[in-house]
């Protein structure tokens, strides 16, 4: 049975003194937390040195082969026919708060899409979050760049964490595919 939790919180986007408090707080949790990442509404994450990138044509029904990259210092060029897995640096914790997770404009304004589909973070969740990265021109990327952000939410209503088969993903994490 999931954990309820009536919410203490009014409903709306978490500005940066509420992102701030609810890290204080141990309600939400970013490692490593960096004051100068967080913004007005948001926190900036970072690309890990570590990605993969796929080798086979895609089956819904087939597990998928990916071979293991690593972002040197001075750079790694993706490519635009490839599809790439990565993860940020920052380990995001999440009970109180869902989360949306999106490109920041100076990325992709680089044609680089950092999400297949929506990027949500559910509530109850732990770990990495993995990147599906695709480029239209072949680009250069570093390790540690800032490639994305993180807003919280406030939920309506209970909150009720479900079971979730991604929680506690460290690195880029293959898909478990269609339940």
């Amino acid at each position: 049975m999931a954990d309820i939790i009536t919410s203490p919180f009014k409903a709306g986007i978490l500005t940066a003194p509420m992102i701030w408090q609810m890290q204080s707080e141990g309600k939400l949790s970013i490692d490593p937390w960096e004051i100068n990442n967080l913004t007005s509404d948001s926190y900036n994450l970072h690309l890990h040195h570590h990605m993969k990138r796929l080798t086979n044509d895609l089956d819904m029904r087939s597990d998928d082969t990916y071979e293991d990259l690593f972002i040197l210092e001075d750079g790694l060029f993706l490519e635009p026919t490839e599809c790439y897995l990565a993860s940020t640096i920052e380990v995001i914790g999440t009970r109180y708060f869902p989360a949306d997770v999106s490109g920041v404009t100076g990325v992709a304004r680089k044609f680089l899409s950092i999400a297949q589909s929506s990027h949500d973070v559910h509530m109850g969740f732990t770990g990495q979050l993995t990147l599906e990265i695709t480029v239209q021109r072949r680009l250069k990327v570093y390790p540690g760049m800032r490639i994305a952000q993180i807003r919280f939410f406030t939920p309506v209503g209970d909150i009720v964490v479900m079971p979730s088969s991604y929680v506690g993903q460290m690195g880029p994490t293959l898909s478990k595919g269609i339940e």
